[in-house]
Formats: structure tokens, sequence, C-alpha cells
């Protein structure tokens, strides 16, 4: 199937964003499990925040960032797959996706 201009530039555009977002989701989780392995990573972030941090807090947020990341890198995937097969039940899976974080944004921000 033949697509015109303006279809190769937005799916050449939602390749590189999905890209991008895949690198970010693999560094958010490189963070998390950098935090939970490493024990003196609660004296680096003391160091770098310059706030008072328990090991409980740093904690918490590695797995916070372990999740996030983990939902990043699996809508990232999914639309990046979707975006160079052209597939529609893929990119409708991550356009539901894409809202329903908008409607969650908008309602708790």
């Amino acid at each position: 199937m033949a697509l015109n201009c303006g279809a190769n530039c937005v799916r050449v555009i939602l390749v590189v964003l999905n890209t991008c977002f895949l690198a970010i989701g693999i560094g958010f989780l490189g963070v998390g499990v950098w935090l939970i392995a490493d024990k003196s990573a609660l004296e680096v972030l003391r160091f770098a925040v310059g706030i008072a941090t328990t090991v409980e807090l740093v904690w918490d947020v590695a797995i916070v960032f372990i999740i996030v990341s983990v939902l990043v890198i699996a809508i990232a995937g999914i639309g990046f797959h979707g975006s160079l097969s052209a597939s529609p039940g893929c990119l409708g899976c991550v356009s539901i996706w894409s809202y329903m974080e908008l409607r969650t944004i908008k309602y708790f921000g």
C-alpha cells in the first residue's frame, strides 16, 4: 500500500517519538534498579538532592521508577511496532492508553 507524503511523515514522527520514549523508559528502569541494587545510593541522593532521605523513601521511589518505566517501555514498544507495521490494533491500543493517561492527569492535576 502506497502512502502519501503526509502519512510517511507522520509515520516517521511516530517512530522517532516512540524510540525516544523507549530510551527514556530504559533510563528510568536503570535508575530504579540502581537505587535498589546499590547500597550507597542513599548517600548519593543526599549529596545530589540535598534533603534528608531514608532507606524506605529510596526504596519507594525505586519501585515507582520501575513500575512507571515498565509501563512506558510497554506502551512505547506497542506504539513502535504499530507505527512500523501500520497495525491498527497496536495504534488503537496506544491511543486508548494515551486518552486514559490524559483523563487521569486532568482529573488529578
